[in-house]
């Protein structure tokens, strides 16, 4: 396994929020557990790597939206004295200490790190401080589809070398969770338990949800001029 860099001066970001606030944002039911799991799980991954990092949920994020608080968050680990940082989030739950540790390489070579996800963004962020202009990161379409391509162009507008690892699912709803567990066969346990427990949860919820309303459709429908008895749907 790959060892970080011996002459530091990076840290990793992990910006994600609490389970609470990810349920705000993400259409996935009774994900509080599910998010709980992807942020230990993510913590692991982050510090299997010995480099140091930095987890920053809402608490401590600043700005009016996402693009001025994850700005803010890579400020603040420039702040702190280091010269490079890697941005992480929770939700990519491919994600491998060696991608991180192959992200600090690149850097040692002056170049930016970008791990494209599906939907068009990233999932993984190398960067040095001397590359980090936050008035033009802060014009970035953040949480669009064009963003990948977008800070690739900056990059390379600045004549800046982009290296781009490989490509990963976000995990936004319930299509992109199946994604994930039919696409990928490797998993630790803890992980594998933790998505399946998940799935079979949900999965559970739903089917009781459909017997419900089939009974109360049932019921109703064809019963319009009486009173609902909810006995029967007991």
């Amino acid at each position: 396994m790959l060892k970080p860099s011996k002459h530091n001066g990076t840290a990793i970001l992990l910006f994600a929020n609490s389970p609470q606030e990810e349920l705000n944002n993400k259409s996935i039911p009774n994900g509080n557990v599910l998010f709980s799991g992807l942020t230990k799980h993510t913590l692991s991954v982050v510090r299997q790597t010995e480099i140091p990092y930095f987890h920053l949920t809402e608490a401590e994020q600043e700005g009016n939206n996402f693009g001025e608080r994850f700005v803010n968050a890579i400020h603040h680990i420039f702040n702190k004295g280091f010269d490079r940082v890697i941005t992480v989030g929770n939700d990519t739950p491919q994600l491998r200490p060696a991608d991180i540790l192959k992200a600090d390489r690149e850097l040692d070579r002056n170049n930016c790190i970008l791990g494209p996800s599906k939907d068009g963004g990233f999932y993984l962020l190398g960067l040095h401080k001397r590359h980090f202009n936050a008035p033009r990161f802060l014009a970035l379409p953040w949480q669009t589809s064009s963003l990948l391509r977008s800070i690739t162009a900056l990059f390379q507008g600045l004549n800046i070398r982009v290296v781009k690892q490989r490509v990963l699912l976000d995990l936004d709803n319930m299509v992109d969770l199946n994604s994930i567990m039919a696409s990928c066969t490797i998993w630790s346990y803890k992980l594998r338990k933790l998505l399946l427990s998940f799935l079979t949860t949900v999965q559970a919820t739903l089917s009781l949800a459909v017997v419900f309303f089939n009974r109360y459709f049932q019921h109703y429908y064809f019963n319009k001029g009486s009173p609902i008895n909810t006995t029967c749907l007991s």
